[in-house]
């Protein structure tokens, strides 16, 4: 049987050939996805926004999971400006 490597700059799902997509990414791998640094990372899980498996001292986040995650992000409020009392934007 012919095993096919995965080079180490393969971080995201999407890198991945076909049929190895990975269903757990690292916390390293799960924050260049979401484009966020550790401590906001470990904040949405402290905030529970986040869900995340532990594989011994490992810990993980569920593709799905990072999906459900961002479409909550798109299905959330739209963003306004920062408005004053007078009604003038900050």
């Amino acid at each position: 049987m012919k095993r096919t490597t995965i080079s180490a700059s393969a971080r995201r799902p999407e890198d991945l050939p076909t049929g190895l997509r990975q269903r757990l990414l690292s916390v390293e791998q799960s924050c260049d996805v979401l484009g966020i640094g550790r401590t906001n990372f470990y904040g949405l899980v402290v905030a529970e926004k986040l869900s995340v498996v532990k594989i011994g001292r490992r810990t993980f986040v569920r593709v799905e999971e990072l999906d459900r995650f961002v479409a909550a992000l798109a299905a959330g409020p739209a963003t306004r400006p920062n408005v004053g009392a007078a009604g003038e934007v900050r």
